[in-house]
């Protein structure tokens, strides 16, 4: 990393919390930034990601398999957030770069694997959601015509709400009776009225798979090992992802500099306190900080920030490059390239998830009203 040191400019937020740690592997495993020039076992291509997400699945559904066994409460949790962990890598990191047609060298491959498996996840389908995700990465990109940040304003995260209001709202969606019924409802329409016939039989032969699965194995492991984890722990963890996906501002930034200004980098974990004058301060900054990367950093990196979620900045720069897989490292090296040629970077990042949410809703309190709103009033 000395290679980000002693150059002129302010380039701290590009400077990994961990490189001086020791066990640098698990660092960039907890954190989810890369460490540049750092020796690698082995390079992640598309099947890394989908072993990753198939692998949090089996443990997961072990442990569910498990708990119906002994009730352990403890065993339970662990394995819901797995099973919540390989459902939402899935979706995150190989859906998504399906419908972009680059998981695979064949493009058909992508577009078949993809339909199979949003039919499992019960989201909307590849072929509809390629079409409103292209259009996110276009030219619309973070106005009202882009369909997340219309969803974001949907939600109700919107301007002229205090940052505090916007915590607030965000942790009431999250056990809203009323967010999780309009979800369901959703993912219910896009699969079984708003998508094609084909799509249509698959839904319907996936509904008949679980309900054979219930009565022959126990309807009690379709409830914990689908309903609660897929369905509904899952919207938790995509209202999130959503929220503080990109800076949701409305702006008049041309189009490419959207897509660089309102995303950054998202890492999990905050550094080791530093040492004080008080021996008991210190001890008690070291405990909160355990308590603090263990309980929440961690849970949320594995539930939410998973995959290639953390360098999704970079993939709104290159999001036909190939070598999306390794995309932690590529923003590394692209940030060194850019440093090297210019002095500075243009990349950003927030480092803790707490803080990822809150930047996100600074920049929404203190933002004008988007424009199309105006009109709608008007």
């Amino acid at each position: 990393m000395d290679e980000y040191k002693n150059i002129g400019g302010d380039f701290s937020t590009n400077i990994h919390k961990f490189y001086n740690y020791p066990f640098q592997c698990l660092w960039v495993l907890f954190s989810g930034k890369e460490i540049i020039n750092r020796k690698r076992l082995f390079v992640p291509n598309s099947y890394t990601h989908l072993v990753m997400a198939f692998l949090y699945l089996f443990i997961g559904g072990l442990g569910v398999a498990a708990f119906t066994a002994n009730n352990n409460v403890a065993l339970l949790l662990i394995s819901l957030l797995f099973v919540v962990a390989g459902s939402r890598y899935m979706m995150t990191t190989n859906i998504h770069m399906m419908s972009h047609g680059v998981f695979f060298k064949n493009r058909k491959l992508d577009f078949v694997l993809g339909e199979f498996l949003t039919t499992v996840f019960f989201v909307q389908s590849c072929q509809f959601y390629r079409v409103d995700h292209l259009r996110h990465h276009g030219k619309h990109f973070g106005s009202l015509q882009d369909g997340d940040a219309q969803k974001v304003i949907d939600l109700g995260f919107d301007p002229g709400k205090s940052k505090a209001q916007l915590w607030s709202h965000l942790l009431l969606l999250c056990i809203s009776p009323l967010y999780h019924y309009q979800s369901l409802k959703s993912r219910f329409l896009d699969n079984f009225f708003h998508c094609t016939n084909m799509r249509k039989m698959m839904s319907i032969l996936w509904v008949l798979i679980l309900c054979l699965v219930a009565v022959n194995a126990g309807g009690w492991l379709v409830f914990w090992i689908y309903i609660v984890p897929v369905l509904l722990l899952c919207q938790v963890a995509a209202l999130i992802q959503l929220i503080c996906e990109h800076i949701w501002i409305s702006t008049t930034l041309s189009s490419k500099q959207c897509h660089i200004q309102l995303t950054n980098g998202r890492y999990c974990g905050t550094p080791f306190p530093e040492a004080g004058s008080s021996v008991w301060l210190y001890a008690c900054d070291c405990f909160l900080w355990v308590l603090r990367n263990l309980l929440i950093e961690l849970p949320i990196r594995i539930a939410v920030f998973q995959g290639t979620v953390p360098s999704h900045d970079w993939h709104h720069r290159f999001c036909g490059s190939k070598q999306w897989a390794d995309s932690a490292m590529q923003r590394e090296i692209h940030i060194h390239k850019q440093i090297t040629e210019t002095g500075k970077s243009s990349y950003t990042e927030i480092w803790g998830s707490i803080e990822i949410i809150d930047n996100v809703f600074s920049h929404i309190s203190q933002s004008d009203t988007y424009a199309e709103k105006l009109c709608e009033v008007g």
